[in-house]
């Protein structure tokens, strides 16, 4: 999905109700007063988006499918100290919810409490993993706002690079997609999306398959990320490692910065000032701008060095 000004412009509202706590009734009257000017098709179904999200945000996350509605993992194949954690998990998001609408001062510390908990439980899941005593808990919240049902695992930074790493039953669970399989584009890009990023979004510009030394399935991806999309190179490195009982995601800047690809540009430009006027010229613009780079990246003399600077991301987590 493409996003634009006119989602960004919606998602920072919706980002503003749930900091209110009163989600519904603040997208309501926008609703109202401001969609007669923005009746186009892209930005109803931005709009129907949010307001599908409003919804899940109260939902357990171990309910989350990915878009190609894959069969999530069975509860048999978890482990007992996995379905444990899950079942923990749930049962504190429960326990908070009729505690947010009475606005209880203690509930942040009662959260954290909740937090330390369920990562003392994941560095027992993780502990024969090769990062088993670094990072913390990647949960943003239990509460419900912005930031509530990431990927459930341990998070650092080092050596300018993000490392989430968690079980692969876990991952499983959570996304529906056998890391271990041939990776798509789109599940590439919802991996990365829902796994690690919250208060942005990231898109696939050109993904490619990292041939590994040891038995693991790696792949890697170049994304533009931010709050909206735009005519711009990528500068976001990502990779996916999974081994047979672990996955491991890795995200970093690009050095040198990329630079525009200017068959792109002249892509982009083509379109002229319509892209201005009309959301789904902005839409159709930006997707056949990315297009362009998923096409002709690897014949630009960049691409040897980012490719390199992927595999030097896998080799971290093989060596």
């Amino acid at each position: 999905m493409i996003r634009t000004n006119q989602e960004f412009l919606l998602s920072s509202l919706f980002t503003y109700s749930l900091a209110r706590g009163n989600t519904l009734e603040f997208l309501i009257p926008f609703q109202t007063c401001c969609l007669p000017c923005l009746r186009n098709h892209s930005t109803m179904k931005y709009l129907g988006f949010l307001l599908a999200l409003t919804f899940l945000s109260s939902c357990n996350q171990n309910s989350k499918k990915n878009e190609q509605d894959i069969s999530v993992i069975s509860s048999d194949s978890l482990t007992d100290k996995e379905a444990d954690y899950l079942k923990t998990r749930d049962a504190y998001i429960e326990q908070f919810k009729p505690l947010q609408k009475a606005g209880l001062d203690t509930l942040n510390k009662m959260e954290d409490r909740a937090m330390h908990d369920l990562e003392v439980r994941l560095r027992e899941i993780l502990k024969d993993s090769k990062y088993s005593a670094q990072g913390n808990i990647s949960l943003v919240t239990l509460l419900g706002y912005l930031g509530f049902g990431m990927l459930d695992g341990l998070s650092f930074e080092k050596d300018s690079m993000r490392i989430d790493y968690t079980s692969k039953n876990l991952f499983v669970n959570y996304f529906g997609i056998n890391p271990s399989g041939k990776l798509s584009p789109n599940e590439l890009e919802t991996i990365f999306n829902k796994g690690i990023l919250w208060d942005a979004f990231t898109t696939n510009f050109f993904q490619t398959k990292i041939i590994s030394q040891k038995d693991v399935n790696a792949y890697g991806m170049i994304g533009q990320v931010g709050n909206m999309s735009g005519p711009s190179p990528p500068q976001t490195l990502f990779a996916l490692v999974a081994t047979d009982k672990y996955v491991y995601i890795i995200k970093k800047e690009v050095k040198p910065k990329v630079k525009e690809l200017l068959q792109c540009k002249e892509v982009w430009d083509s379109f002229g000032t319509e892209v201005q006027r009309s959301v789904e010229k902005y839409d159709t613009a930006f997707e056949h701008y990315r297009r362009c780079y998923q096409k002709e990246f690897k014949n630009d003399p960049q691409f040897e060095s980012i490719k390199k600077q992927l595999e030097v991301m896998v080799k971290y987590i093989e060596s």
